[in-house]
């Protein structure tokens, strides 16, 4: 089962949460016998509302409702929830664990958080090398989904060599199951319609522009690393989907 899924269905509360709970019950019971009986009978129903309550608000704002994945040789996901704040950022390689430890974007807006990932140093490092970025949209609630997918759109517009697509939650859940971020794994289902014998482990440290230059190669076509055809960018073959909910955008120089 997927971690995104798993989180889904389930966020379970911290443990402090309920040693608090417990000292509130423990406080505030009566010194003598008869008042703590009293007292007990008066504030474990009140208890019990306190607790509900601050699990499920817990675990109401820390529920993700939508994922933006992102991927050029860093790979990592923003995971966020209603409120379209990131409550988790998960990484699914080495560069996307570097990318993550340099920057502080937990409990930003989503917004700010991916304009904080443009502006890194390590992005920009690989969009000036003609890498190409793709940034997947992965929507447990439709509406937001698609709003969150207009705003990165919006937000990348003056970035080279960038696709945004959206995708719905069951499609990524083989991406992870592969231990893959979602448009990695789109990327390693086009490479394998060509050479089945490809694993996720053979893809894991190559750029998303270098696993579309090997799709290209195998299949004999010309590298879109180098096409400025179309609509005045470059034009990368996994920016087609795999799966029913996937589409597309593509944004170039």
């Amino acid at each position: 089962m997927s971690r995104i899924k798993e989180t889904f269905d389930a966020i379970h509360a911290e443990e402090t949460l309920i040693e608090n709970t417990r000292a509130f019950l423990n406080e505030n019971t009566g010194r003598t016998k008869r008042r703590r009986s009293l007292s007990a009978a008066r504030l474990v129903p009140a208890a019990a509302c306190f607790l509900l309550l601050t699990l499920g608000g817990y675990r109401y704002y820390f529920a993700p409702t939508s994922v933006i994945s992102i991927d050029i040789n860093p790979s990592l996901e923003l995971w966020v929830n209603r409120y379209d704040k990131v409550v988790s950022v998960k990484e699914y390689n080495d560069d996307g664990n570097k990318l993550a430890n340099s920057l502080d974007i937990r409990f930003m807006g989503y917004a700010e958080a991916l304009d904080q990932i443009l502006a890194s140093d390590e992005i920009k490092g690989y969009l000036s090398q003609d890498e190409w970025l793709t940034i997947t949209v992965v929507r447990s609630e439709e509406e937001q989904g698609e709003r969150i997918l207009s705003d990165i759109e919006s937000c990348v517009e003056g970035h080279g060599n960038t696709s945004c697509h959206s995708a719905d939650l069951h499609d990524v859940e083989a991406a992870h199951a592969e231990g893959l971020s979602y448009g990695k794994y789109c990327a390693l289902l086009e490479l394998q319609k060509i050479a089945p014998e490809m694993t996720a482990e053979d893809i894991y440290g190559m750029t998303m522009c270098e696993i579309e230059n090997l799709i290209q190669d195998l299949s004999g076509e010309t590298s879109g690393a180098g096409d400025t055809s179309g609509t005045g960018g470059h034009g990368h073959g996994h920016g087609h989907g795999h799966g029913g909910g996937h589409h597309g955008r593509q944004h170039g120089e």
